[in-house]
């Protein structure tokens, strides 16, 4: 129990220690991380195309659940602007950038309870629409 307790502990030194390895870097690879950070940090940003597109496809994830369509639930997710805060998230604690792990998390929450806001919008509405013709009969 004891080695292996040891081997465990070895092993996890081993994982995470730090690197010692250096190496040159050249322009290009600069210019390409900074495009790539860029494009991240501007995926996380809420403007007007990424609120149209989270209502959008809040719309259509509660067509598709009213009317039982995995269909058109799976395309809304295609819709969806709300993998850039976790993509923001994951990078973010990758390069441990906090305030961009803040903003992503902020935009992930305010993201998700809007689209159940929407989904009990749609809900009620539908479900008068129910009421109004089904019932009745």
């Amino acid at each position: 129990s004891s080695s292996h307790s040891t081997l465990i502990l070895d092993f996890s030194r081993n994982v995470f220690r730090g690197s010692n390895i250096t190496g040159t870097v050249s322009q290009e690879q600069i210019i390409r991380i900074r495009s790539m950070h860029l494009k991240i940090s501007n995926g996380v940003d809420w403007d007007f195309n990424y609120s149209c597109l989270l209502m959008v496809a809040s719309v259509v994830a509660g067509i598709g659940l009213a009317t039982d369509s995995s269909t058109t639930v799976i395309s809304s997710m295609l819709l969806s602007p709300i993998m850039g805060p976790v993509i923001g998230m994951s990078y973010g604690l990758v390069i441990w950038d906090l305030p961009l792990i803040k903003r992503s998390a902020k935009n992930e929450v305010l993201s998700i309870v809007i689209c159940i806001i929407f989904g009990l919008i749609i809900g009620e509405y539908l479900f008068r629409q129910f009421a109004l013709y089904c019932l009745p009969r």
